[in-house]
C-alpha cells in the first residue's frame, strides 16, 4: 500500500492510494475530509484486451452505526452500470447457532 498523491475528483480532495497484491495493482481514492472510499480503479484483462474498470461509490448513509455507500457506479470501457441500494440489513436473521 502506497500513498500516491492528494488529487481531486469532481471538486473533492481525495487521497490516491496504490494497492499491490502480487502482480495485481489497483488504486483507491479516499475522501480527504471524511475518509470514505469514493473510487476504485483497476485494469482487467478481457478477451486479450486491457480494460480500466472504475467503481465510484457515493451516497453514504448510516446503518446501525456504520456508514455504507448506497450508490455504486461501475464503468468498464463503454459500459456503465449504476447500482442503488434502498435498504441495507446487517446480519438480519443470523444467530450464533448459525456458526456452530
Amino acid at each position: 500500500i502506497e500513498l500516491v498523491s492528494l488529487t481531486s475528483i469532481e471538486g473533492v480532495d481525495v487521497y490516491k492510494i496504490k494497492v499491490t497484491k502480487g502482480e495485481d495493482e489497483s488504486f483507491r481514492y479516499y475522501d480527504a475530509k471524511t475518509g470514505y472510499l469514493v473510487r476504485t480503479e483497476k485494469t482487467v484483462e478481457a478477451q486479450g484486451q486491457s480494460i480500466v474498470t472504475v467503481e465510484d461509490v457515493s451516497d453514504y448513509k448510516e446503518v446501525n452505526g456504520v456508514m455504507f455507500p448506497h450508490t455504486t457506479k461501475i464503468t468498464a470501457g463503454p459500459q456503465v452500470l449504476i447500482l442503488n441500494s434502498t435498504d441495507v440489513k446487517i446480519n438480519e436473521g443470523v444467530t450464533e447457532a448459525d456458526f456452530n
